[in-house]
């Protein structure tokens, strides 16, 4: 979670955004983190919840310092008293608690409240018409080190990955060539040569750009060999997420084709 913290002049104009959202609501305990750019959540369902919802700000360090003590446990309480600030952890007599924002320095973190309410995005999304599914870390190597905004496309637009055709086996030689063709995604400027990597994928024909210093912290924060791009369109945000379909879950804003400095102001989750 804590990759997609925000940090600089978003975290100083956005306060709220510094930190880790902690939400007990549902019967889920659910962990979010966003710099506007990228959003990630993790949903995590415990064999028990009483109560009502609940949250709280957490900073990154907390947060992490969290994590890395909780994964040593068997079973983890989670407390969020509703007149006190903050969380309790405990598991048996080993307890940790974490002041709200702590880890925060001068100026704290603000008004939980205030934290964007990142379920109007999600719920706003429709099913995504493309699935790609390629070697996570032969994607993040290709898109290390480009800069600016770097594409990824897979049928129309390079060689013989055009036209591919539906679902279903290929029936002559031309349909196999653009079928194994069109299971091809392409990986290309931001100054490198282009990388054609094999990847399993549905939908139609696609091309979408990406600010490197956005995608590839989503891509080294996934697990297992393989990542899954669930995409609805150029200019609406990405899920990305391991292939075995964890609950760990990052949605990236792509930009347009151009400077990536300059693109990074044209899309975000907030707009």
């Amino acid at each position: 979670m804590a990759p997609a913290v925000a940090t600089g002049a978003d975290r100083e104009g956005f306060p709220v955004l510094g930190c880790v959202l902690l939400e007990l609501v549902d019967g889920e305990v659910r962990w979010v983190a966003t710099d506007r750019y990228r959003l990630a959540a993790r949903v995590l369902r415990p064999t028990a919840f009483e109560g009502g919802p609940r949250r709280v700000l957490i900073g990154p360090d907390a947060a992490r310092d969290l994590a890395e003590w909780a994964v040593r446990q068997v079973t983890v309480e989670v407390e969020c008293a509703a007149d006190a600030a903050g969380v309790r952890l405990r598991s048996g007599s080993d307890r940790r608690e974490v002041p709200e924002g702590a880890g925060q320095g001068r100026g704290g973190a603000g008004d939980p409240c205030a934290y964007p309410d990142y379920r109007l995005l999600l719920e706003g999304l429709e099913a995504g018409r493309h699935r790609v599914i390629v070697d996570r870390a032969g994607l993040r190597d290709a898109v290390t080190g480009r800069a600016g905004a770097v594409s990824l496309s897979a049928g129309a637009g390079h060689g013989e990955a055009a036209n591919v055709g539906g679902p279903g086996e290929p029936d002559t030689v031309g349909d196999t060539a653009r079928h194994e063709a069109g299971q091809v995604l392409e990986v290309a400027g931001g100054g490198r040569e282009p990388v054609r990597m094999r990847a399993v994928r549905t939908g139609p024909d696609l091309r979408i750009a990406f600010d490197p210093a956005v995608l590839v912290p989503a891509l080294e924060a996934g697990v297992g060999p393989d990542a899954l791009l669930e995409i609805t369109s150029a200019d609406r945000p990405v899920v990305v997420r391991s292939a075995d379909q964890g609950s760990f879950t990052t949605w990236v804003m792509p930009v347009r084709e151009c400077a990536g400095a300059d693109c990074r102001d044209t899309a975000r989750t907030d707009d």
